[in-house]
């Protein structure tokens, strides 16, 4: 199993099908299992490059304090461990946030950016419906697959097949994040300054794509980032929540793989950092 070292931790991460790469950036508590069905799509036509962000699936779970900006450096690490210099990122929620941080401090590594579901730091955004609040609260001490099914009334759409949902929830079980890992992606997240006055500074081609019905981040923070993200482009995918995949499988395909496509080709030889 391949690993990287970032930082002190052990980095899981791995690489399907061929082509230019692309690097996926999961969100709070998930592995890279939970990009399965994104993979199925983009795998006949690119490199995808998976990793398990500290704190969830095989890498490893610090006991120590993590921020967005650290787990961004866990990121490049990654890209280093693969031989890529620089690759198109896609990131979901918390991994939104990560991929921000690592367009913004590293701009060469980041050949376009798709922001899926996430915000530009709590402080900024418009937060949650307060009925996630109370679901999260009833949540607490219960037993994994039935606080999974709590939390899931927020991340999946109504009209969602169940036969969906429980694959998800299979596919979380194989990789329970620790106490200590979830609180310190949380922390990580309620801890981080955002980007809300750095955004203007990003001149890579993006793309914010957004469940219009996702109580867990509201759409408006999507409309937020694209009116801060220079030529920044927005994808609103109806009777969608969180989950985009599982939601609306087809409009997340459509909108990620028609803006990847337009992006100038470039070569992957040649890529590997000295």
């Amino acid at each position: 199993m391949p690993y990287t070292i970032s930082n002190g931790a052990r980095i899981y991460w791995e690489e399907r099908g061929q082509g230019e790469p692309v690097l996926f950036i999961m969100g709070i508590g998930f592995s890279l299992d939970m990009w399965e069905r994104t993979v199925q799509w983009l795998e006949p036509h690119y490199r995808c490059i998976l990793f398990d962000n500290r704190g969830a699936g095989r890498s490893d779970a610090p006991w120590r304090p993590y921020s967005i900006r650290q787990m961004a450096r866990d990121a490049a690490a990654v890209m280093d461990a693969a031989g890529v210099a620089s690759a198109h990122v896609l990131g979901a929620s918390m991994g939104g946030m990560i991929a921000q941080e690592l367009v913004l401090s590293e701009p060469e590594r980041v050949r376009s950016l798709v922001l899926g579901c996430t915000n530009m730091g709590w402080l900024w955004s418009t937060l949650p419906r307060w009925r996630v609040f109370r679901g999260a609260w009833k949540a607490l001490g219960k037993p994994p697959r039935e606080a999974m099914r709590i939390i899931d009334t927020y991340l999946y759409h109504p009209d969602t097949p169940a036969r969906l949902r429980e694959e998800d929830v299979e596919i979380r079980m194989r990789w329970l994040p620790s106490r200590t890992g979830y609180r310190n992606q949380l922390l990580a997240i309620l801890t981080w300054w955002g980007t809300r006055w750095r955004l203007h500074r990003i001149r890579t081609p993006t793309i914010v794509i957004h469940g219009e019905d996702d109580p867990l981040m509201p759409v408006e923070n999507a409309r937020s980032l694209v009116q801060r993200i220079p030529g920044a482009r927005l994808g609103i995918v109806p009777h969608c929540c969180h989950v985009m995949p599982a939601d609306a499988p087809e409009r997340t395909r459509e909108l990620i793989l028609g803006f990847l496509r337009e992006q100038p080709y470039r070569a992957t030889t040649g890529t590997i950092r000295p």
